[in-house]
């Protein structure tokens, strides 16, 4: 089953005055990615390069951003493969130190400081799960959020009115049955969609 990072990750070497600034990002797209590459930039004018490599299900990228060819993106890639890392962009910023480096020395530079970004980020594995739109009077509710909560069902998205709208949130296998067996009159089902449940591991 894939990781999704669930937060940031960073790492950082020095390697003959030359720093690699390593990041670890949670995307959901290509978009997302690449607006996040244009704020990097913009945030390290100074630096000579940007490599990058990123995987959201099917699609992967990598760039050596001028680097000797397969010096940086593939290693970099590499990296998410080996620990089957979806929805992850990692970034690596390179500030030149004045001497040339070498194809070897940049990959093993670019490899350990994604690396290090990788071991500092917290990462969760995802489960098929069900959103259901729900709606119900003020008492029915009451009811359905106590025993919802007990079996590990999230509620989200409150709206009061007249009547209560809201969210049920929970595993694919355990919200149907969880909703079959509800006996409350005033509940109604107003739409169900299928969603992921990440469950953070570290």
């Amino acid at each position: 089953m894939s990781l999704l990072p669930v937060s940031e990750g960073r790492g950082e070497i020095s390697v003959l005055r030359s720093r690699f600034l390593a990041r670890l990002l949670p995307i959901q797209g290509e978009e997302e990615a690449l607006s996040f590459l244009a704020e990097e930039r913009s945030r390290n004018p100074g630096a000579r390069h940007l490599a990058y490599a990123f995987r959201v299900g099917s699609l992967e990228r990598a760039s050596d951003d001028g680097e000797p060819r397969g010096s940086a993106g593939a290693p970099l890639l590499s990296l998410l493969r080996g620990k089957d890392v979806d929805g992850g962009l990692l970034m690596v910023t390179r500030y030149f130190g004045g001497t040339l480096l070498g194809a070897g020395r940049l990959m093993h530079a670019y490899e350990e400081s994604g690396r290090l970004a990788l071991e500092n980020a917290r990462f969760g594995k995802a489960e098929k799960g069900i959103e259901c739109e729900m709606m119900g009077n003020y008492k029915d509710f009451a009811e359905i959020e106590a025993l919802a909560r007990s079996r590990g069902i999230y509620i989200e998205g409150l709206e009061f009115g007249m009547s209560v709208r809201f969210l049920l949130r929970g595993s694919a296998t355990i919200l149907p049955a969880f909703l079959e067996g509800i006996r409350l009159p005033s509940l109604k089902r107003l739409g169900d969609r299928a969603v992921a449940l990440v469950e953070e591991i570290r």
